[in-house]
């Protein structure tokens, strides 16, 4: 697959989440920290991904985006992990 990396912003990220729960599309996310060997933004950055589509989306955070993960957590924990 190739996948095309879409910057949006904070709470779009979490309501993109949220729709992926809707649809039943599996997700998951991972965070950067600003030294992160893969990080190549300078900042903090948060990657949602749909395991099925190849969506990946992107948000950079000028500090750490704990209630960011926060939710991202809870909203991977409610997904229908039987799709």
């Amino acid at each position: 697959m190739n996948y095309k990396m879409i910057e949006v912003s904070n709470k779009e990220i979490i309501e993109i989440a949220r729709q992926f729960n809707k649809d039943g599309a599996l997700w998951h996310n991972h965070f950067l920290a600003v030294k992160c060997i893969y990080n190549t933004s300078g900042k903090f950055q948060v990657i949602l991904e749909n395991e099925q589509s190849g969506e990946v989306y992107f948000f950079n955070f000028e500090k750490q985006p704990t209630d960011t993960l926060k939710l991202l957590e809870d909203l991977f924990f409610e997904q229908n992990k039987e799709n």
